[in-house]
Formats: C-alpha cells, sequence, structure tokens
C-alpha cells in the first residue's frame, strides 16, 4: 500500500494535534483508536511510529492501577484429598469445581465426571473424536492381485499392544 502525503491528507496534522489532547486527557486508548483509523485510511507511513509512541505512553492509563494479587507459594496450591475411598474419584458434572479438578488429579491422578454434557452433545464430541481417529490413524497399506479383502493399517503410536485388534500383531520398537 502506498502512503499518501501529510499535505494530499489534509487531516493527518489535526489527527497527530487531536491525538495529542487526547493523551493530556489521558483518554490513551482513544488515542491509539484514532491514529489506527486514519492509519487505515490513509495508508500514512509517519503515522506508525507516532502510533508506537501512543500506545507505548497510552498503556499506563489503560492497565488497572492497583496491585496485582499475590501468587501462590506453591502451584498448583496444596489441597486435601477429594474422597476418602480407594479409586477413582467421581463426581457429577453440577458439582464439578476447579478445586475438584485439581485436588484429584494431584492425589488420584484422574477424575471421572458424569452428567458433564448432556447426551446429544456427547454424542456429537464422540463422533467429531472418531472422525478425527479414523481421518488420522486408518489407511490403506497396499493392494495386490492376490489380496482379496481391503487391509486396513492402524497407526501404532495410537494404541497400546493389548487393545490391538485380535486380526492384527502389534509391533513394539
Amino acid at each position: 500500500m502506498t502512503g499518501t502525503s501529510v499535505t494530499q491528507s489534509g487531516g493527518v496534522q489535526d489527527v497527530l494535534d487531536q491525538t495529542d489532547e487526547l493523551l493530556a486527557a489521558g483518554r490513551g486508548r482513544e488515542a491509539v483508536d484514532l491514529l489506527v483509523e486514519t492509519h487505515r485510511r490513509t495508508g500514512e507511513a509517519g503515522l506508525e511510529e507516532r502510533l508506537v509512541q501512543v500506545r507505548h505512553s497510552a498503556f499506563p492509563s489503560s492497565v488497572a492501577t492497583s496491585e496485582p494479587s499475590p501468587l501462590p507459594q506453591t502451584w498448583p496450591a496444596p489441597l486435601p484429598d477429594p474422597v476418602e475411598e480407594v479409586g477413582i474419584p467421581e463426581v457429577s458434572g453440577e458439582d464439578l469445581t476447579a478445586d475438584l479438578v485439581s485436588a484429584a488429579l494431584q492425589h488420584r491422578g484422574s477424575l471421572l465426571v458424569r452428567g458433564l454434557l448432556s447426551r446429544p452433545v456427547a454424542d456429537e464430541l464422540l463422533a467429531t473424536v472418531q472422525l478425527l481417529f479414523n481421518q488420522l490413524s486408518l489407511h490403506r497399506t497396499g493392494v495386490d492381485a492376490s489380496m482379496t479383502k481391503d487391509r486396513i493399517a492402524i497407526e501404532s503410536w495410537f494404541f497400546a499392544p493389548s487393545t490391538y485388534p485380535d486380526a492384527q500383531v502389534p509391533i513394539v520398537f
């Protein structure tokens, strides 16, 4: 895109003056928006440098001035084991919380959540995942006149040897 010169655009200097006024009034975001819009409209190359300067100077006025909350000393924050019984903890979707997920993963390595998705959503998600794996993992291995049936290979890195179909032999490296 070729830039329009300041003299040809007729309003670029006015925009620069307005930008200075907005900055002086503490309205940095508006100054940035004004420069961006003017640059899009005119293509004036000189506005790019001013835009960088304005973004830099306007940034402090566009963020909260309060101190951020302190970070925990350890992350994730240690939480008590969510259940007393042995095994994988289970929770309903409506009782699921971030702390429960964190505690279950810290102590048990997993969490079974029933009722998180409605049946139609779960079915659609399952079909999508199956389609993804079908597209990525199944392929025809070869064709020869002596082959009377289609041969489909399953990529070995997706499955443990114990889960291979009975008619196939897994190769483990």
